[in-house]
């Protein structure tokens, strides 16, 4: 298991042992310590109480090509198919981000005034007002 979880699906494992039932969640497997990480979605069912079990089963789903679909589309949203090169709709993402992050403006509300005053110098280096 990638460490960064391990605090994370501890609790799932925990508050399976204390209330039972069944819990769902995603954690990241490595096959050997150089291995690339693999995204699974696991399912936990508490069958402690079941005497043909008594023990806790866990299935799961190997996820890797849902999130490499993922990061496809998401590309594939983002830039331009024919150059590669990133579109407006990432520009926003990022220019909400670090707006966000510093003045707390959104990135489409400056970029219309940006568009409109870039639109007015035009007109007005036209002679048009």
């Amino acid at each position: 298991m990638v460490v960064e979880q391990a605090r994370d699906v501890r609790q799932v494992l925990d508050s399976l042992l204390l209330d039972g039932g069944t819990r769902s969640f995603e954690a990241t497997f490595r096959s050997r310590p150089s291995g690339a990480p693999t995204p699974f979605w696991l399912t936990a069912t508490n069958l402690l109480d079941d005497e043909a079990v008594r023990a806790i089963v866990v299935s799961g789903v190997d996820l890797a090509e849902l999130v490499e679909a993922r990061a496809r589309l998401a590309h594939q949203a983002t830039h331009d198919p024919l150059t590669g090169l990133a579109n407006r709709v990432l520009l926003l993402e990022r220019l909400d981000l670090a707006l966000r992050s510093s003045v707390g403006a959104r990135a489409d509300e400056l970029l219309r005034r940006a568009d409109q005053n870039m639109y007015d110098r035009k007109r007005s280096r036209r002679g048009r007002l």
